[in-house]
């Protein structure tokens, strides 16, 4: 059988707020309510991974304190969706 969906895996990635951008210490991550965990991976532009987290609740606090100013990229994978969002560090 075939399964039609309206979910938009971009339009779910384009939901999740990552405030302040560009970051200085911390960075919160607020997710839209349908959506109850994702794994957060943030990678610096030469693809090495630096920190993966588990986002559970709505709004979460990630360090971003020891990061070197430059740009990263957050990989964002949920149950039904994943996807990439950029990240600035300024110090």
């Amino acid at each position: 059988p075939i399964i039609i969906t309206n979910i938009n895996e971009q339009d779910i990635v384009d939901a999740i707020n990552i405030f302040p951008n560009p970051a200085f210490d911390n960075i919160t991550l607020e997710l839209p309510a349908k959506i109850n965990e994702v794994l957060c991976t943030i990678y610096d532009l030469s693809g090495r991974k630096i920190l993966s987290y588990r986002l559970t609740e709505t709004r979460n606090q990630i360090s971003v304190a020891d990061f070197s100013a430059g740009g990263y990229m957050i990989g964002l994978i949920g149950e039904e969706f994943s996807g990439y969002k950029g990240l600035i560090i300024e110090k």
